[in-house]
């Protein structure tokens, strides 16, 4: 026994999916949907995060600078070493 595949057959079964896959996203939209779990809750986590990583950034960036700040004034000598040590 042979087997084959009939391969103008098999691509008009894929083309035909392909076009009609297409023309009606909404179902596909609802699959992935189900699947990766996308919904409202997790768009507002995602936000959450964001709004959490960019607060911390601007921390970091504040402790930096003042770190820095800091160091400017104790080699002026506008500050003891001591309180440096302790900071750092």
């Amino acid at each position: 026994m042979i087997k084959s595949l009939n391969i103008p057959r098999t691509d008009q079964i894929v083309f035909n999916t392909v076009i009609n896959t297409l023309q009606d996203t909404s179902e596909l939209h609802k699959h992935l949907t189900d699947k990766l779990g996308v919904d409202q809750g997790y768009r507002q986590r995602r936000a959450d995060i964001r709004k959490n990583i960019k607060d911390l950034e601007v921390q970091l960036d504040t402790v930096e600078t003042s770190l820095a700040d800091l160091e400017t004034d104790v080699r002026t000598n506008k500050v003891d070493t001591a309180i440096f040590e302790r900071v750092k």
